[in-house]
């Protein structure tokens, strides 16, 4: 929202796709993901963010009508650059057929690991082999990992809710710093 609020159309949509990651189910982040796509033009992209968000949430009015004006300026783009995508589309058709026109068929070349004194030869494991190899003080740093994951997680809620805090006072960069500051504790 900091990014949004300073023109930062970029950024934002790099925090908004940072956020999906942590939180796939946040309708807001969507939503600031599909007004920062309108914002660059990529009205396709806002198009479906907002989409997203209305699964999501659907009574949001907001995103509704955000919707709207995205599809009516993706329907106005459509409508300006028609010519060029049909004269793209003639190009990959025309590129596809020289590349089958060049291409070597490999359907009846033999594979190296159909025999299977081969495979374990080349050191080729099954996924239960790989499965049995799992050993305790695996398990151990995994539980570590996930001590250290969850700490971190805390860390980053930390720092979002005071980029929130400045947020609401409208200290835009402060808050930018600290959402910058979760996101580098985010463990994803």
């Amino acid at each position: 929202a900091a990014h949004l609020s300073l023109n930062n159309y970029e950024s934002s949509i790099r925090d908004s796709e940072r956020s999906l990651a942590l939180r796939p189910e946040y309708a807001k982040a969507h939503s600031r993901l599909g007004l920062a796509y309108f914002a660059c033009g990529r009205y396709e992209e806002a198009v479906e963010a907002y989409v997203r968000a209305l699964e999501i949430d659907p009574e949001n009015d907001w995103s509704r009508d955000h919707l709207e004006k995205a599809k009516e300026k993706l329907l106005e783009s459509e409508a300006v650059s028609s010519y060029v995508v049909e004269q793209r589309e003639e190009e990959a058709v025309e590129d596809e057929e020289e590349k089958e026109e060049e291409s070597v068929t490999t359907d009846n070349w033999p594979s190296p690991f159909e025999d299977e004194n081969i495979s374990q030869e080349a050191g080729v494991h099954t996924i239960e082999e790989e499965e049995a190899d799992t050993t305790d003080e695996e398990e151990e740093e995994e539980q570590d990992n996930e001590d250290d994951v969850a700490e971190q997680t805390r860390q980053a809620d930390n720092y979002k809710d005071r980029g929130n805090e400045h947020m609401s006072n409208k200290e835009y960069e402060k808050a930018l710093h600290q959402y910058n500051q979760a996101v580098q504790m985010s463990p994803s």
